[in-house]
């Protein structure tokens, strides 16, 4: 679907994302300049132009990357190619296939050709290389890259303290050597048979009734968008992106039910949550915006929030603030991944089965119950959630604790 207008930085800025597909919305000050915008959000510049009769088109290149006064002007550059009689997209193409093998082409080719369409979070594996790998590596034929140069640069990043870093980065690292063996652009992988750089302790942060006392209310302090969202981390056990990526098209606030598509997850499965009669309080009592239908946002609903570090750091400052003056232990060591153990492990103590615990994190089935259990759990899952909804409310007002019922065993 096409659609035109005169462009502006912010008008580009509020364009929000199709429900499906991708939309081409026109710049009526530049014909055949277009910021395309896919299913996912993302937004591109593209040229459209016919050169012997047949339409061709352009890449410019990704926003906010490239701002939109810069797109104009590689778009006007193109132009006056093509009145020349050449054709832009040849040439990028021919340049594109004589340049060398650097790390950082290389790099570029691997997001691009693999990470975007296999893995959701394709922008951490970006960070990863632009902050702990290209600083050392750019410039370099990766085909001079040794075992030595990989074994150097996560020395490095242990030395500065950073060893979970390190392991990521190998991990990384050793997927583009693999991409790039398959494609036959190196002989060899220098990470081959690299190990981590250190065995990392498995997280099992439970945050106890006390600490559950001391965040609720302080969620509930922050305000929109970070306080609600990290209530219902809580409530619904999902994971914080899922959560802060929500949109409204898949809340159903009547029945009480959160429908994740397949592409919204981790696990890449699609996957119903039931909202307790709390999530579904907080959730009616956001705002909602025309312009977009992301639940959390600070754009108006055109994008899902980020900065929640910030957030969680500004609630904890609060926090401890408070417990300073009343000259008792600072609250330490939580993490926002904690709120999601809490709730599965709290599940389990009330005597809910594996099954259901993991059907309620969308944890994969294994062995011949991934072949043959096709069965909801979306009853199961609903009886457990409200059952830690009630047991929150009970720890939350102690005074309540003896009407709050535990379905224990439930199934």
């Amino acid at each position: 679907m096409a659609q035109k207008k005169t462009l502006t930085a912010a008008a580009v800025e509020r364009i929000k994302a199709p429900a499906a597909g991708q939309h081409d919305h026109f710049d009526a000050a530049l014909p055949g300049l277009a910021v395309r915008v896919s299913y996912g959000g993302s937004k591109t510049f593209v040229l459209f132009y016919r050169l012997a009769g047949k339409q061709r088109r352009l890449t410019l290149g990704r926003y906010p990357g490239l701002p939109l006064a810069d797109a104009r002007e590689k778009a006007r550059e193109a132009l006056r190619a093509i009145e020349r009689g050449e054709d832009p997209a040849e040439s990028k193409r021919q340049a594109k296939a004589r340049r060398p093998d650097t790390w950082e082409n290389v790099v570029e080719d691997f997001i691009e050709k693999y990470a975007k369409k296999r893995n959701r979070s394709w922008k951490v594996a970006e960070a990863l290389f632009a902050n702990h790998v290209t600083p050392h590596w750019r410039g370099r034929d990766i085909t001079t890259i040794t075992r030595r140069d990989v074994l150097d640069l996560l020395d490095g990043l242990v030395e500065a303290g950073l060893t979970t870093q390190a392991n990521r980065v190998l991990a990384h690292v050793r997927k583009l050597f693999n991409w790039a063996l398959e494609r036959e652009v190196v002989g060899a992988s220098p990470v081959s048979g690299v190990k981590p750089p250190e065995r990392e302790k498995q997280r099992d942060r439970v945050l106890g009734d006390e600490e559950l006392r001391t965040l609720w209310p302080a969620f509930k302090a922050a305000g929109y968008p970070f306080g609600p969202l990290f209530q219902l981390l809580l409530l619904t056990a999902q994971r914080r992106n899922e959560v802060a990526e929500m949109r409204w098209r898949d809340v159903d606030l009547d029945n009480g039910l959160w429908t994740l598509r397949g592409e919204a997850t981790k696990a890449g499965r699609s996957h119903e949550v039931p909202l307790s009669e709390q999530a579904v309080e907080i959730l009616k009592a956001l705002p909602r915006f025309k312009e977009g239908d992301y639940v959390f946002s600070t754009t108006f609903g055109a994008r899902p929030v980020s900065g929640y570090s910030k957030a969680k750091l500004r609630i904890e400052k609060t926090i401890n603030d408070r417990l300073a003056e009343a000259k008792a232990e600072p609250m330490q060591d939580w993490r926002l991944h904690d709120l999601r153990r809490t709730t599965a492990t709290n599940i389990a103590r009330m005597g809910f089965g594996v099954d259901v615990v993991g059907k309620v994190l969308n944890h994969a089935p294994r062995g011949v119950t991934s072949v043959y259990d096709r069965h909801s759990y979306l009853p199961e899952k609903q009886k457990a959630l409200q059952a830690w909804a009630r047991r929150l409310d009970g720890i939350l007002e102690p005074r309540r604790a003896e009407n709050v019922v535990e379905l224990a065993g439930a199934r």
